[in-house]
């Protein structure tokens, strides 16, 4: 490979990052520049020996590790489930997933979200495979061209990283274009399967960097693109945003970002930082090397790579 960011990263380049560094600018830098490289799918898993307090890299087998209480959790909402009548039964690393996110676990709420999830997988047709996830995201790509930026492995704070430019998506053409709002929501659906391979990263969050220079919320996005995000997949879809990072922001998503939070789940909006610089300027100038249908190339291989370990992960695991 050609370009220093496209090659597999070796164990000892691997970076640690200073306390603080995810909501400084530079953390996007050092994610393209260090770590949004294709991961070597043949290295091999370090041990690992503790839970939630050292940060594993993307294939260590610790990164599948539960406590007793987070599994006594999932077995919780697996009996919830399977006593439910309307419900059809889920995975192992299902009953995981909703137990990390309804901490507790609130049951209630586990069941609310577990009929939410059953319909949106009906009405939108989802099928759990790498090769349904990869062509809803090609689509996607396609459709708005320019707005997705990355998908990489911070291998400084664990968590996988989704970069996007918001400038570049408009609401106008989602809601005309026929299967548009469908491909969208599919999109979303497989992109957080993706962000979420392994119980590690259900508990820590992905994190979100999102350009903004430019953004105009009568093209680009309005409430009706959000109350739609929300009301049908983010009721639905168990995820933790552990950072979400606006680059460039200015008057317009500060003051559209403040009213999304009236409809926003908490888990959501909970973790914005605002008014984030890159010394590269944009992001696109960073992640676009040498080229969007490089970065496009690169974004499709490495959520089929982590699509590919959720669903090993999925099937090897058992409470």
């Amino acid at each position: 490979m050609d370009n220093n960011n496209d090659r597999p990263i070796r164990p000892e380049e691997e970076p640690v990052a200073p306390n603080g560094v995810e909501s400084q600018a530079a953390a996007v830098a050092q994610e393209n520049n260090r770590n949004d490289a294709v991961p070597n799918a043949n290295r091999r898993p370090r041990p690992s020996r503790t839970i939630n307090t050292r940060i594993l890299g993307p294939f260590d087998t610790g990164r599948m590790e539960l406590s007793k209480q987070e599994r006594q959790w999932a077995q919780t909402v697996k009996e919830a489930i399977e006593k439910d009548s309307e419900i059809t039964n889920l995975s192992d690393f299902w009953y995981v997933q909703l137990a990390l996110i309804e901490k507790g676990p609130d049951i209630d709420n586990v069941l609310d979200r577990a009929r939410h999830l059953q319909a949106f997988r009906q009405e939108y047709g989802i099928t759990e495979t790498t090769s349904s996830g990869c062509f809803f995201v090609h689509e996607f790509i396609k459709l708005f061209p320019g707005f997705s930026l990355s998908f990489s492995f911070n291998y400084a704070t664990g968590r996988y990283v989704a970069a996007m430019d918001l400038t570049k998506f408009y609401t106008a053409k989602l809601f005309s274009t026929p299967g548009a709002v469908e491909t969208w929501l599919a999109t979303n659906y497989h992109s957080q399967n993706a962000l979420n391979p392994d119980f590690q990263a259900i508990r820590h969050g992905a994190t979100l960097a999102l350009e903004c220079d430019g953004f105009d919320w009568k093209k680009n996005m309005n409430l009706r693109f959000f109350t739609t995000l929300f009301q049908e997949i983010g009721s639905a879809y168990p995820m933790k945003w552990g950072s979400v990072n606006f680059f460039n922001s200015g008057v317009f998503i500060n003051v559209l970002m403040s009213m999304v939070k009236r409809i926003s789940p908490p888990e959501f909006h909970e973790n914005y930082e605002f008014g984030l610089v890159s010394e590269a300027g944009r992001l696109d100038n960073i992640f676009f090397i040498p080229s969007m249908e490089a970065a496009n190339e690169r974004i499709l291989m490495r959520i089929t790579l982590a699509l590919q370990r959720r669903y090993a992960n999925e099937a090897s695991f058992s409470l």
